[in-house]
């Protein structure tokens, strides 16, 4: 059991899916479960809306928000404390659903929301399965870049970054498993704010063929 502080009141929420499990959840069951980009429009309920939010989630919402939207969540996954004070804490709905919230003007609002559920998809029908070319066919600035382990949210991903500075970001399946190729396909997305590092921190460059991948 997890003891959570909510800014008003402790509660007790049970862990049902914890990390490092939840990336391994990710990739066997909703990948396996559908990778295609096409079809109609997704509902607002199931709908990415790059740099502003997943679903019924919006960047900036306030944690009694987004507990109105989803319910009571299922785990803590994070929670640390910054050194000028405020805090971060990340919250898991079901098994492929995350929101992160980030102290401000006394408040913990949504600077993160990460999905893996093949339902969600933006309007152009990007979301879990699509490979780098579709996002670039979709947002043709989109970058690639490389997070080494030791840095949140390691791993290779495609990103968009919108004029507001906030970013949209598709993790892509990079690695072998039992001798078998990567997909090359998108395995989580995330809508924030930033990156918690700088970017010239940890971060390597994808290869030059990644657009066509």
């Amino acid at each position: 059991m997890i003891d959570w502080y909510d800014g008003r009141r402790r509660e007790t929420i049970s862990p049902k899916v914890r990390r490092p499990a939840i990336l391994a959840l990710f990739v066997a069951t909703f990948v396996a479960a559908g990778t295609a980009t096409g079809g109609a429009a997704p509902t607002r309920d199931a709908l990415i809306r790059p740099g502003q939010g997943i679903g019924k989630v919006n960047l900036g919402m306030t944690l009694a928000q987004a507990r109105a939207a989803l319910g009571r969540p299922d785990a803590v996954v994070r929670r640390f404390e910054y050194a000028l004070g405020g805090e971060y804490v990340e919250l898991q709905w079901g098994q492929a659903w995350t929101v992160g919230f980030r102290t401000e003007a006394g408040k913990l609002r949504v600077v993160r929301v990460a999905t893996a559920k093949t339902t969600q998809r933006t309007r152009e029908g990007l979301g879990i399965g699509s490979r780098p070319r579709a996002i670039v066919g979709a947002f043709p600035d989109a970058t690639c870049v490389v997070r080494y382990n030791g840095k949140p949210f390691p791993g290779t991903w495609v990103v968009v970054t919108h004029e507001s500075g906030r970013m949209t970001a598709f993790m892509i399946d990079g690695n072998s498993r039992y001798f078998a190729p990567p997909t090359h396909e998108a395995i989580q997305v995330l809508v924030q704010e930033r990156w918690f590092s700088h970017p010239s921190q940890g971060v390597g460059v994808c290869g030059p063929d990644w657009r066509r991948l």
